[in-house]
């Protein structure tokens, strides 16, 4: 785990990483690891567990201060073990500790879904989380929607709209990211 400002920030062997995301509840996030050799990592709280992701150390560019430590922008939580958690981008959070990406990938997991995002609408003088969802297989989308709506309702995430959408709008440059604005547009409407 890393980004231009600090790589690496944490490594992971990939059978320990395929064991610690099989045994870990499902609203853990994903495993990074543990931080590298002289690298600091800490987590600017946001709730109990779950905070800003906050890294420091000779090779990292402090960019966002925060008293020597730069903000990676990302949020996660350290285990009890030492390592780290990411959980989702700290701008794209729906409620307490909880993510847009985490909403994403149990979506992605259910059985005829492509793609998955998750956007803000207004309504009236208040907003809610929509999911939007891209079909892969031939599987009937009102059939993928109801299972939606119960993934949703048993993990309590507060999404007050699912939509199935053609495609799901992806970045330019690699065509692998969601494209953060255009979704919103694309919600808005």
């Amino acid at each position: 785990y890393g980004a231009t400002e600090a790589e690496p920030m944490s490594a992971i062997p990939a059978d320990e990483y395929l064991s610690r995301l099989a045994d870990a509840p499902a609203d853990a996030g994903i495993c990074l690891g543990r931080p590298v050799p002289e690298t600091e990592v800490r987590i600017a709280s946001v709730n109990a567990r779950v905070g800003r992701i906050l890294v420091r150390g000779q090779h990292v560019v402090v960019g966002r201060h925060h008293g020597g430590w730069h903000d990676t922008g990302d949020a996660g939580w350290v285990d009890s073990s030492g390592h780290l958690w990411w959980k989702g981008r700290a701008a794209h959070a729906v409620g307490p500790g909880l993510f847009a990406e985490e909403i994403e990938r149990a979506a992605e997991a259910e059985s005829g879904v492509a793609r998955a995002a998750v956007a803000r609408r207004t309504v009236g003088r208040g907003d809610r989380a929509v999911l939007l969802v891209e079909m892969s297989d031939n599987v009937p989308p009102a059939e993928v929607t109801h299972r939606l709506r119960f993934l949703v309702g048993q993990r309590g995430w507060p999404v007050g709209e699912i939509e199935v959408v053609d495609r799901i709008p992806r970045d330019a440059r690699s065509g692998s990211k969601i494209d953060r604005r255009a979704v919103a547009r694309l919600v808005a409407r």
